[in-house]
């Protein structure tokens, strides 16, 4: 159980930098540009910046970042037995398991591809 919450873990820390890139755009442009001043996106600093100030979030946002949640716990689920069989000797950090999924990407299972955020930015 544990080996299977540090790897859901993993994945969401690798999907930072996919969340920040939907984030930053309507509806909550706006927000972070009001309350995240001088805070450099990446690494999920963005994310923290939101997730600290949510009870000013616009109503907008607010449902945004629901959403996003409910999209990265689906594709947590859905990849990660792909996330072991292809990228369980990856050093995580940076969007390397994101990368290594796409490295495999012929290789994943159909519901991985479907579900993971390292695809969404393709179609």
């Amino acid at each position: 159980m544990k080996m299977i919450f540090a790897l859901v873990l993993v994945l969401g820390f690798s999907c930072f930098s996919f969340a920040e890139q939907e984030m930053a755009k309507a509806p909550c442009k706006a927000d972070m540009e009001k309350l995240c001043v001088g805070i450099e996106p990446g690494d999920g600093r963005m994310m923290k910046c939101l997730h600290d100030n949510e009870s000013k979030l616009s109503s907008e946002c607010q449902a945004k970042r629901s959403e996003m949640k409910e999209k990265m716990k689906g594709a947590h689920e859905s990849c990660r037995e792909d996330v072991e069989k292809f990228c369980g000797d990856v050093k995580h950090g940076h969007g390397a398991v994101m990368k290594c999924l796409k490295a495999h990407d012929a290789e994943v299972s159909q519901a991985c591809k479907d579900a993971a955020p390292h695809r969404r930015h393709k179609k």
